[in-house]
């Protein structure tokens, strides 16, 4: 049997979002774009800082206006999805230009659990990390 050439395209890198997630009542509730923002703000998660994006840089690689992306931002801070860690600072004499930065809360940080803000206590009730629920 020969042995299956590896495709270019697949990568060891993936994208997992948990059912938890995916069938709470503030997930569904998210507009198509807020969701294809989610899965933005995860291909830059890192597990131990804050997840820096600008409006711009989601607009640009989401194929959507300024405006759109901003209240993409907006619906996922509303639904409690993500929490702003640092707000954007720019000084054009000195030439700094800092983005906002995100924690996603449906995803583990500084080697914790996710906060999982977003869901209502019953869904929460459902919810266990290894051996200890949350609560």
């Amino acid at each position: 049997m020969p042995k299956k050439a590896k495709l270019p395209y697949i990568t060891d890198r993936r994208i997992v979002v948990p059912f938890i997630v995916l069938q709470c009542q503030a997930y569904r509730s998210l507009s198509p774009k807020a969701r294809a923002l989610m899965t933005l703000l995860q291909m830059y998660w890192f597990n131990n800082k804050p997840t820096d994006m600008g409006v711009r840089q989601a607009a640009e690689y989401l194929n959507i206006s300024i405006g759109t992306a901003g209240k993409a931002f907006a619906e996922l801070e509303h639904a409690k999805f993500i929490t702003v860690d640092s707000f954007s600072y720019r000084n054009i004499s000195k030439g700094i230009n800092l983005t906002k930065s995100y924690i996603l809360n449906w995803m583990p940080y500084e080697f914790k659990p996710p906060s999982c803000k977003f869901l209502t206590e019953h869904e929460m009730s459902k919810v266990s990390f290894g051996k200890s629920k949350i609560k």
